[in-house]
């Protein structure tokens, strides 16, 4: 890797060959055109973030938009898919430390995708399909690295906005996710504390309820954080207290999903990936004041398929899949913010749901 500086009508430049890391593939929501995304890293541009990534300090500061990694992001190229047709290709730039970060923490890459993402989106007015994501084996996209240029004086403007973005109102939330981003011991992964964007329903989705707990009689989750699915009548409660010695609460989702699964075309056992999103409900209404949505690229998924605990000693929710003669076990550790003052108020505060058609769990809290 090397870099150059230059000067033209006293202006400095920087030259620099980042490394490769990995490639996002995915496709433009307004036409299907196939785009590539390039997430590479240098050992110097641009600068990390002050704050060095611990996930019980930064995943709250995500949330609260109030750290992130700095990204600079190049137009895009014109280039070809493997089979000739054309495609939109960007370079996304981190700092080889957060790269380094990210390797060793899936959740924390799935929110660096959603960022890289969303970087594109911004610079080019163009609307890329997450629903579409893929990860080709590749590390690169095209023949050799392209070499980035800037002005030293835009360096200078990517940290500071880097260092104030949490007091900048008029930014858009950033999401996780995407880290994504989802793992996300996070979360997803930012993604972010958002407006809410689900599709509103008319159903309402069975209540969580411990052992002996009401159902807050003041208390709604917004009909617009919730996709039409699945019927809340005849539901049984879904979390279950351990034993008083254990630390964690499962939350089980036994509810029947409508439906038949489809048969397993192979019983290969196969990775993947959580993406996880996080925000406000999109009219919070007490006592909910956090919506997790969380997906996967599983195929053909249940309630059944999913195990959800919270851990009180660390005030965190661990989501692990128990399709395990499919899927290697995964699991997802999401620290939460502060929200209540005690874990018994993060309790009875919960409610868990999973929709079918956008194989989508949901957590409000």
């Amino acid at each position: 890797m090397s870099f150059h500086l230059e000067k033209s009508d006293e202006i400095k430049s920087i030259k620099f060959t980042p490394s490769k890391y990995l490639v996002v593939k995915s496709k433009l929501i307004s036409n299907d055109q196939k785009i590539f995304i390039n997430i590479v890293h240098h050992d110097k541009y641009p600068f990390p973030p002050d704050i060095k990534f611990d996930p019980s300090i930064v995943y709250p500061l995500i949330i609260n938009n109030q750290w992130e990694i700095p990204i600079i992001t190049t137009s895009y190229v014109e280039s070809t898919d493997k089979k000739g047709h054309p495609c939109l290709v960007w370079d996304c730039c981190i700092n080889s430390e957060c790269e380094k970060w990210c390797a060793a923490n899936d959740q924390l890459k799935d929110i660096l995708i959603e960022w890289c993402i969303e970087s594109c989106e911004l610079r080019s007015s163009l609307e890329i399909d997450r629903d579409d994501l893929k990860f080709p084996k590749l590390k690169y996209k095209g023949d050799i690295v392209r070499e980035i240029e800037l002005l030293e004086e835009d360096i200078v403007n990517i940290d500071k906005s880097s260092k104030n973005d949490g007091n900048n109102t008029d930014k858009d939330n950033k999401t996780l996710a995407t880290a994504k981003d989802s793992t996300v011991e996070f979360l997803e992964l930012k993604r972010q504390y958002e407006g809410g964007n689900v599709d509103n329903g008319d159903d309402v989705l069975p209540e969580l309820l411990l052992p002996n707990q009401h159902p807050h009689k003041n208390a709604s989750v917004d009909k617009s954080d919730m996709k039409n699915d699945i019927s809340a009548s005849n539901k049984p409660p879904l979390i279950q207290e351990l034993d008083s010695t254990e630390k964690d609460l499962m939350l089980k989702k036994n509810f029947l999903v409508k439906g038949k699964q489809q048969k397993q075309k192979s019983q290969e056992i196969s990775l993947f990936r959580y993406s996880v999103k996080m925000g406000k409900p999109s009219k919070p209404t007490a006592p909910y004041k956090l919506k997790i949505e969380i997906t996967t690229n599983m195929q053909n998924v249940t309630s059944l398929d999913f195990t959800v605990n919270y851990a009180d000693y660390t005030n965190t929710v661990t989501v692990k899949n128990t399709n395990t003669h499919r899927y290697k076990e995964k699991s997802l550790d999401i620290p939460l913010p502060s929200l209540y003052k005690s874990s018994s108020d993060y309790v009875d505060n919960f409610k868990v749901f999973f929709l079918k058609k956008s194989q989508t769990l949901y957590i409000f809290i």
